[in-house]
């Protein structure tokens, strides 16, 4: 935590405006109202990426680099790469076995967010940069830690070329090909889901022509609520005056 508060205002310096994941006065709403903006506004192509096993697979040695291009105090970066390979043990058939791993930030750590965001800040940079998709597509990003769309109006296959070349070969991560997809909100039925809502065209209520973009709690989302709801008001809850389980789901949550 003492690292973290010193560290996270420097990098804080360089982040760029479209990472609002882990981030301080930044949140998830945010980033759905800069999405929803852009939809408005007509780039409604959108290409939904998925990282397969982020946290668990940054490459160590191009983690470090992002570190040092920020932090000159070479301590620190030891201090650091201390954190990431200290020794994780494992039971195998009865048996303790340790290894130090070479890829990922630790689990819970307290600085693997803020490490995360340092990596694939070097994504954030390269789109913007005069030779990437936020100039020759005029392409959006919005990114959650590791979740991100690119929003245009056209996905072209340089567009989708240049992400999948960047993550993969310039930065060495793993698309999810299952996951990742390419969404046109202008055909009708078509929908985004990103941090649990869905955006996309609705009719509209009072039987005019036109459709409306529409954006709210995703299916998974409502079903995960309704599920919670059932585990609240359940038969095994009845002892309980509704005062006291209002009170304490409000506690909880």
């Amino acid at each position: 935590m003492a690292a973290l508060l010193i560290l996270e205002p420097m990098f804080e310096a360089d982040f760029e405006d479209c990472s609002y994941g882990f981030r301080p006065g930044r949140s998830a709403h945010q980033a759905l109202a800069a999405i929803h903006q852009h939809l408005e506004m007509g780039d409604r192509a959108v290409y939904d990426a998925d990282l397969q096993g982020y946290f668990d697979s940054i490459p160590h040695d191009k983690l470090m680099a992002a570190v040092r291009m920020r932090i000159v105090d070479r301590s620190v970066p030891r201090l650091i790469r201390l954190w990431l390979e200290a020794v994780v043990e494992t039971d195998e058939d009865g048996k303790t076995r340790g290894h130090r791993p070479r890829q990922g930030t630790p689990q819970g750590g307290v600085l693997s967010p803020l490490l995360a965001n340092v990596f694939l800040h070097w994504f954030d940079q390269f789109f913007h940069q005069a030779d990437g998709p936020a100039h020759f597509a005029k392409a959006k990003l919005v990114r959650y830690a590791d979740d991100f769309v690119v929003r245009a109006r056209y996905q072209g296959p340089k567009l989708q070329a240049w992400i999948e070349r960047t993550l993969e070969q310039r930065m060495g991560l793993t698309l999810n090909r299952t996951k990742t997809r390419v969404v046109n909100l202008n055909v009708e039925g078509a929908t985004l889901d990103f941090l649990g809502y869905r955006f996309g065209d609705e009719r509209n209520l009072f039987g005019r022509p036109r459709r409306y973009l529409h954006w709210g709690p995703s299916a998974k989302s409502l079903m995960r609520a309704r599920d919670r709801l059932r585990q609240m008001t359940g038969p095994v809850m009845c002892f309980k005056p509704i005062p006291v389980l209002i009170s304490s789901t409000a506690l909880s949550s």
